[in-house]
């Protein structure tokens, strides 16, 4: 979860690079229309067919309704003794998709607040963590953040509700700052640095990393 231009489709697509190497199938949920074939091949994915499958959706109830057929299929393959295929699960983001009352009041002209979002994302994991757990499917989705004003704990939150909050095994809070060329041009900005902060992990002690983000290189994911 992050700001706008902290890495958080960078970071997705050096994953999925990643595991179709170790031999999984990405299957990538775009609510926000951030990529396309050109920058899929320069991150250096295999967007062959069987290799990589890209679903642009934004509607709550499409995405409820793709993963309850997924987990369907892939829970009678299991059931039959059937090896299950290595997928991993991409939602980017998850703060773009848009919920059912927010679709009809664009068509009535209806201005008046949306307080039903938070519910249906939170409905939306209590439908999916759990089997996709019991399948061994991972899920990563990326999210925005807001200010926590006059509240507790972190200054900075995710959109979305408690969903997305308690669901993860990890989150990360990605942060930026302007990378600059200090050899030729102090004021010319030749990419970032991303701080990736740890705030939540099940799985190990949590840490503090960065990374850069070159406006002028190859797509790849270095830690520095």
């Amino acid at each position: 979860a992050g700001e706008s231009g902290s890495g958080k489709t960078f970071i997705c697509m050096n994953i999925v690079k990643r595991v179709q190497e170790m031999g999984y199938m990405p299957i990538y949920y775009d609510t926000e229309g951030a990529i396309d074939s050109t920058s899929l091949v320069k991150f250096g994915i295999d967007i062959s067919s069987g290799k990589f499958r890209y679903e642009p959706i934004s509607d709550i109830n499409k995405i409820k309704t793709s993963f309850a057929i997924l987990i369907k299929n892939l829970t009678d393959i299991k059931l039959a003794g059937k090896e299950i295929p290595k997928i991993v699960l991409f939602i980017d983001s998850m703060a773009m998709i848009a919920s059912n009352k927010e679709i009809e009041d664009a068509k009535t002209g209806n201005d008046a607040a949306d307080m039903t979002r938070a519910k249906a994302l939170r409905s939306f994991f209590r439908i999916v963590t759990s089997d996709l757990n019991s399948l061994g499917i991972p899920m990563i989705f990326t999210n925005h953040v807001g200010v926590n004003i006059g509240g507790y704990g972190d200054p900075v939150v995710q959109s979305g509700g408690g969903g997305v909050e308690f669901s993860p095994s990890v989150t990360l809070f990605l942060s930026k700052a302007k990378l600059k060329d200090s050899k030729k041009d102090e004021k010319r900005q030749t990419g970032v640095i991303v701080t990736a902060k740890t705030a939540k992990n099940r799985f190990s002690q949590p840490r503090t990393i960065k990374f850069p983000i070159y406006f002028d290189r190859p797509f790849n994911l270095s830690l520095i």
